[in-house]
């Protein structure tokens, strides 16, 4: 075949039109005559040797190639004239289809979304993807970067643009026009198609009411084209693959690093480098990009507006006008109309929702944190699945699967947006007390109880922020109503250590309520949060008025509860002090005819008994509840029940029978007790066994307490993985360790149950330490306590005060007498806190 190069002068004819020609004059056939051997179509043929179509599909050239004749170098040739980039000498290669313009600016953010879709329409995934998001957030310069990856991979693509379009009825001739067809009609455009396959980008589709229709029309008569489109919202039409844009990743750290290393940040800079080219990323300024790029949501649009305004306002003053109002952003410049402010953006992508859907955007800006669609459905009222349908098309709001189920966010920019469109249309008020109504509604569903906190413990915690929304709008609105959210929540706020914040608004709103029946138990669970929070007179101060509410509403069971809690708050504080209240709880409660309260009742003054180094009382009363508790199902006070008797046990060197306790207690951890209930039980378990001589397991167990008590989830058993983890220190001979360990028992901000915790722990210090001040302190410190409580010492603590009095009298003799003395005047409180210092 003659591949010789044109004249002089003359034009250049495509190589592959050229071979064509030549190939069938050879052969003696007219283009009729081929196209009826090779059953490819005249207007195929012709537009190949005319240089219309450069990359023809291989099947129409192998058919072509086979009525010719062609074979070996001949059809090698062919191919390569065929191949997208092939050309003559010095002849610059052109990319297939139309010209789609290169943005004058990187595309950034997006690698994963341009790789991700040009496979979808070069390798068939797809034959209708649309491309959705709000207004900004880059949905054209994607399209662009897209359509220009496909005809580097030898596709023909044509950019076809529509913003300036008033009319569904103009969407084939701006077709007809890119690709340069006679006519704006579906037969003109399948048959001046100059290149196939072909992939038309069709650029912003959503003000065009009807194009989904003629898209879908386009896509069915001529099956070799691909459309990639734009728009706000899908087109919703068959075998369409949406593909929503989101903002781009926002810097998780202030560091240099972590700015350069996020495509948000990236594209701050690189525009703030268009009017400023020295500008450089540093350990001044990034703090500053990144809560730039933070506070604007990586929505790309607001961060050019916000990169424009850089210069003049500088990162201060920048990052105080987007606390103020983000919507204040603006560039007239060469923007189009639709992207001169984030406030516009909104408004135009808004301006395809129904009423309805607009509505439903401004009453879910009550939200806080996220919500559920029943949470939604409470608020917006029916249809709420069609309306978070509508607002999800646009890319207003996003759902993600967690452990809680389906959940609903939107973007802070977009939440702010919302708020003021509510505003604007007076929904604020009604949503807000219906925002509030359900979450009174939904937490008292919950029934929380120490049983079912575990399980119910994720959702309280993803739904927090829209409780708080709640408890505000409740004291400002309906504080009665607002007690009782606050009181359905107490057990969740004592053992996931929110106690301050539940106090806080528990009290908050019992002064602001009416008096009414019940507050006495609510005054209970403040004492309760105050007394977890080490605020003891606080906690007095709202036991006593739980005491005098039930007695002004001559309720003997809330009467009893009061007695009970004021009981504990004292006792833990001044031991001793608060078992007449107990006893007296005791003796209503036996007459009170509710059984739950009587079980209560036993295991308070039981444990109240032991801690202060009873040894008679406590056990009877502490199994008197056990069985009691058996009989009424409360998995919570046979645990509670059982964990103080083996206390009680262990304390009085009843080993055997503490660990037939702790056995017993062990099945009811993960259905009955509290998360920090595991942590007590493994201690009295490494204390049970350690004293019993079995210290390799104790060791474990003791680890496993500990484990649980410390760093992040500290709580109030936090002392006796430590006081196990010195028994077990003791028992191996690792005196600075097990020193190490009971002053952190001392120091805890937990405080230590009664004095006989108190002694024993001033023992263990005694005997394990090495400094004879330490030793002479410790004890002198646990006669104090039995001189302050009258409470005599069970066999552990005695025969350690002995062996370390025997150890020191005998290295110092008259000397030891004299520490001691020096000690003894000295208050109990001094000599721990000198202990601690030491």
């Amino acid at each position: 075949m003659d591949a010789s190069p044109p004249v002089r002068g003359e034009a250049a004819e495509p190589r592959l039109g050229r071979l064509l020609k030549q190939a069938r004059a050879a052969k003696g056939l007219t283009q009729g005559e081929l196209a009826e051997r090779s059953a490819v179509s005249v207007r195929t043929i012709s537009n190949l040797e005319g240089g219309r179509i450069t990359a023809p599909r291989h099947s129409s050239l192998r058919a072509i190639a086979a009525a010719l004749d062609l074979s070996g170098d001949a059809v090698a040739e062919l191919v390569a004239a065929a191949t997208p980039g092939a050309g003559e000498a010095g002849e610059r290669p052109r990319r297939p289809g139309g010209v789609i313009r290169e943005p004058l600016t990187r595309l950034l953010g997006r690698e994963e979304d341009r790789v991700a879709l040009s496979g979808l329409i070069v390798d068939g995934g797809s034959r209708l993807v649309t491309i959705t998001g709000m207004a900004g957030i880059g949905k054209t310069r994607l399209a662009q970067s897209v359509g220009r990856a496909a005809q580097d991979r030898g596709v023909a693509a044509w950019w076809v643009p529509l913003a300036a379009l008033t009319s569904a009825d103009l969407v084939l001739p701006a077709v007809a026009e890119a690709i340069g067809a006679r006519t704006g009609t579906v037969d003109s455009i399948e048959a001046d198609l100059p290149e196939r396959p072909a992939v038309l980008v069709v650029d912003n589709l959503e003000h065009l009411p009807g194009a989904d229709a003629v898209v879908q029309d386009l896509l069915a008569r001529v099956p070799d084209v691909t459309v990639l489109a734009t728009s706000r919202a899908p087109l919703r039409v068959a075998g369409e693959q949406e593909w929503p844009l989101r903002p781009l990743p926002v810097p998780e750290a202030d560091t240099p690093d972590a700015v350069r290393a996020t495509a948000s940040a990236g594209l701050l800079v690189e525009r703030i480098r268009s009017a400023a080219p020295a500008f450089a990323v540093t350990e001044d300024n990034a703090p500053a990009i990144a809560a730039v790029c933070r506070r604007l949501d990586g929505l790309p649009l607001a961060i050019e507006l916000a990169a424009a305004r850089w210069r003049v306002l500088g990162p201060d003053d920048l990052l105080g006008m987007i606390e103020a109002n983000p919507f204040d952003l603006r560039d007239e410049g060469t923007r189009s109309p639709e992207h001169v402010s984030l406030r516009v953006a909104l408004d135009a992508t808004c301006s395809l929702l129904t009423d309805r859907q607009l509505a439903a955007l401004g009453a879910l800006s009550v939200f806080r944190g996220g919500w559920t669609r029943e949470a939604a459905g409470a608020v917006v009222g029916g249809g709420v699945v069609s309306d978070l349908d509508g607002l999800m098309a646009l890319g207003l709001v996003q759902a993600a699967d967690g452990p809680t189920g389906r959940r609903f966010t939107t973007l802070p920019t977009i939440a702010a947006y919302s708020a003021e469109l509510a505003r604007e249309r007076g929904l604020t008020e009604a949503a807000e007390r219906a925002h509030a109504s359900w979450a009174h509604r939904w937490v008292g569903s919950l029934g929380l109880t120490v049983d079912t906190l575990t399980a119910h413990a994720p959702a309280i915690g993803a739904e927090r922020d829209n409780v708080r929304a709640a408890l505000r709008w409740f004291a400002e609105h309906d504080p009665d109503r607002g007690v009782e959210l606050a009181s359905a929540l107490y057990q969740y706020w004592v053992h996931f250590r929110h106690a301050a914040e539940g106090l806080s608004w528990l009290v908050g709103l019992l002064e602001r309520a009416a008096p009414a029946p019940g507050r006495a138990l609510r005054w209970s669970e403040a004492a309760w949060l105050a007394r977890s929070l080490d605020r003891h007179a606080d906690a007095v101060e709202h036991a006593r008025r739980a005491v005098a509410a039930a007695e002004d509403d001559g309720d003997a069971v809330a009467r009893v509860a009061a007695l009970s809690t004021l009981g504990d708050v004292v006792e833990l504080h001044e031991p001793g002090q608060g078992i007449p209240a107990h006893r007296a709880a005791l003796a209503l409660a036996e007459t009170a005819g509710d059984d739950p309260m009587l079980c209560r009742t036993l295991i308070r003054l039981g444990t109240a008994l032991c801690d202060l180094g009873s040894v008679e009382e406590p056990l009877p009363l502490l199994r008197r509840a056990t069985d009691l508790a058996r009989r009424l199902g409360r998995g919570h006070f046979e645990l509670s029940s059982l964990l103080n008797a083996a206390n009680y046990l262990n304390h009085h060197g009843r080993y055997r029978e503490a660990r037939e306790a702790l056995a017993e207690a062990e099945p009811l951890l993960p259905t009955s007790g509290p998360p920090d209930a595991h942590t007590y039980w493994r201690a009295q378990t490494a204390i049970a066994l350690v004293r019993s001589g079995e210290v390799a397991d104790a060791r474990r167990f003791a680890h496993h307490s500990l484990d649980d008590a410390t760093g992040d989830n500290q709580h109030r058993h936090t002392n006796e993985a430590w006081m196990a983890a010195a028994e077990v220190a003791i028992a191996e001979g690792r005196s600075t360790e097990a020193c190490a360990s009971l002053v952190q028992v001392l120091s805890s901000r937990f405080g230590l149950h009664g004095p006989l915790s108190q002694s024993l722990v001033l023992a263990g210090l005694a005997v394990a330490a090495d400094d004879p001040r330490t030793a002479a302190g410790a004890l002198a410190a646990v006669e104090g306590l039995r001189n302050r409580y009258g409470h005599g010492l069970p066999g552990l603590t005695r025969t350690r005060v002995a062996a370390a009095d025997a150890r020191w009298r005998a290295e110092l003799g008259e000397r030891w007498d004299a520490l001691l003395a020096e000690r003894r005047d000295s208050p109990v409180d001094e000599l721990v806190a000198a202990l601690v210092a030491a």
